[in-house]
């Protein structure tokens, strides 16, 4: 599980470097008749969206998977924070779309980013000092 979430993070990370081109190429192109324009917009577009797929779906399953034993308690995370769970989240963004401008723009463009944040703030808070609890042998 720990290495799907990793798979997320790093191409999560390499998605923001295609901002640059996806830019360019929306700047330079949008509303041209240019041969070359009318195939690298939708060149771009699918190469992102390949991209986007290939740290998005180990994700999911990360988090589907996570969810699952959270649920079952065999974690040290308490139930209550399904709730804070990636996949969760996520089932938000369509209520976040429609928000209006300019909160709306934020949380919408910052939506995956944001509700993984929010995922490790919880499991900080919720675990930190676990492992020294259960070391000590005061586990609850």
């Amino acid at each position: 599980m720990l290495a799907l979430f990793a798979v997320l993070m790093v191409w999560g990370s390499a998605i923001h470097t295609l901002w640059t081109a996806r830019g360019l190429a929306m700047k330079f192109c949008y509303g041209s008749d240019d041969v070359g324009c009318r195939a690298l917009v939708p060149a771009v577009n699918s190469y992102w969206n390949l991209a986007y797929n290939i740290g998005a779906v180990p994700g999911y399953f990360a988090a589907i998977l996570l969810l699952g034993l959270v649920l079952l308690g065999k974690t040290w995370y308490p139930r209550w924070t399904v709730l804070a769970n990636p996949a969760t989240l996520m089932l938000l963004s369509p209520a976040v779309e429609r928000m209006p401008a300019p909160l709306g723009a934020a949380l919408s463009g910052g939506f995956t980013s944001l509700s993984i944040a929010v995922f490790f703030l919880v499991s900080v808070v919720t675990t930190w000092g676990r492992g020294v609890e259960v070391a000590s042998g005061a586990e609850s």
